[in-house]
């Protein structure tokens, strides 16, 4: 990849808070919104629809960006969370967010005896 094509990658480049949350706004009100293979499988397993998920990332809390490397490639993610859910997305261009992870934090998903335990009960 060129230094130019650098520099117009989203995904390398470090945003604030309110620029994640105004490129969101902007993307879900005419851009793009593309799943990868892991996200889609995770919101099957988890039951999280795409309508949840969008609901997420136009209401959603925006989360300081972490940076993840995977081989040799690396981007910047942003957590976008609601008390339930929590959506991970990347960008590439300003027109196209791209959701890689969707999680549900509902109770319902974990093991009775797990509650207990973290209760510190026995």
């Amino acid at each position: 990849m060129d230094n130019l094509s650098d520099k117009n990658n989203l995904a390398t480049k470090k945003m604030a808070k309110g620029e994640v949350r105004k490129l969101l706004t902007r993307i879900l009100n005419g851009g793009d919104i593309q799943f990868t293979e892991y996200a889609e499988k995770r919101m099957l397993e988890r039951n999280i629809t795409a309508s949840t998920v969008l609901n997420v990332l136009a209401r959603g809390v925006v989360q300081e960006g972490e940076e993840h490397f995977f081989k040799d490639d690396f981007q910047w993610r942003y957590r976008v969370e609601t008390q339930r859910y929590r959506i991970v997305v990347s960008f590439e261009i300003e027109t196209e967010v791209i959701v890689i992870n969707a999680i549900d934090f509902t109770p319902h998903l974990v093991d009775d005896k797990v509650i207990k335990m973290k209760k510190g009960e026995k």
